[in-house]
């Protein structure tokens, strides 16, 4: 009977040592796969705020509009024309826009890109950035325009002032192209040479007249009226 009574105890230690062991070993898993659960966890804020850092600093991103290339160097010439006033501000305008557009920089003249977005080093870093955008300018136009340059306060103000100043007289550039278009013949020039003049007066016209983008009746239409135009 004693015997039987011990066998009791003794099998209900073991279960209870087995329980505790279950017990501490859950214990063990279950902080073992939360401290990887939380390291796993830090390792993704890291890696956010490492990107973060990348993508709001000019020196590594190279697609942070306060990136300065190698290559931008102040005073280039982007493109290889010279804005002399209304009679082609709208061709001079579209090359220098997308000029810019490659060099990263055309939100210091659409406006897009302001010095207010930045604080300490950064608005430093624009200020020289805005300084080569208005270099670049001064480099295609005129020199007698030069000097409206010089005084300008940032390279939106100036881009500004040259559309309010030449933008107002396409009317004038417009009639004098549908005149160049119309008298425009082949005379001596070999079909290549003509068929040259002919599309960079039709190429200009389009970007002072745009053509509406729409698929509408009315749009098409117009796109119809224009084609026929070209092949009179």
């Amino acid at each position: 009977m004693i015997n039987k009574k011990k066998s009791n105890i003794d099998c209900f230690q073991i279960l209870h040592t087995i329980s505790v062991s279950a017990f501490l070993l859950s214990s063990s898993v279950s902080a073992c796969v939360n401290s990887q659960t939380q390291y796993g966890i830090r390792a993704v804020i890291k890696g956010f705020l490492k990107s973060t850092e990348v993508e709001d600093n000019p020196q590594s991103n190279h697609n942070h509009p306060l990136h300065l290339q190698a290559s931008d160097i102040p005073g280039v010439a982007l493109i290889p024309m010279k804005l002399t006033g209304p009679e082609n501000y709208g061709v001079w305008s579209r090359s220098m826009r997308l000029a810019l557009l490659v060099k990263n920089k055309l939100g210091f003249v659409d406006g897009t890109c302001v010095k207010s977005s930045y604080k300490g080093d950064l608005a430093v870093r624009w200020e020289r950035c805005d300084a080569v955008v208005l270099s670049w300018i001064s480099a295609a136009v005129a020199p007698e325009l030069m000097t409206s340059i010089v005084y300008a306060s940032s390279s939106k103000k100036i881009w500004n002032d040259f559309r309010e100043r030449f933008d107002k007289s396409n009317l004038t550039r417009i009639f004098h192209l549908w005149k160049e278009i119309s008298v425009l013949s082949q005379g001596t020039d070999s079909v290549t040479a003509y068929y040259s003049k002919m599309r960079d007066l039709w190429d200009e016209m389009d970007v002072m007249v745009p053509s509406p983008s729409c698929d509408c009746v009315e749009s098409s239409s117009h796109a119809e009226h224009v084609k026929q135009q070209r092949l009179l």
